[in-house]
């Protein structure tokens, strides 16, 4: 299983700034195949510093979700860490 892409990402209204909320499109590679599905997801900064991110796939996939939302957290915060997602 591999993120090959996230894309058509949204950022929403929010008025709490340390909470923010984006709607995307993930494309993954699952053996045999590839599966593109809508989800959103939150990243929250606690006063720490250290970030939470919280992922909601609206739909059912034919694949373990558990997988499928820890390489989507590491992507994100990859993505974050670059300066993608603002």
């Amino acid at each position: 299983m591999k993120i090959l892409e996230i894309k058509n990402i949204v950022s929403e209204e929010n008025h709490i700034y340390y909470r923010r909320k984006f709607s995307s499109i993930a494309v993954v590679q699952i053996p045999e195949r590839q599966i593109e599905f809508p989800f959103q997801f939150i990243i929250e900064t606690a006063p720490t510093g250290n970030k939470n991110i919280e992922i909601t796939i609206p739909e059912t996939i034919d694949y373990p979700l558990l997988p499928v939302v820890r390489a989507l957290k590491h992507k994100i915060n990859q993505f974050d860490a670059e300066g993608y997602l603002k």
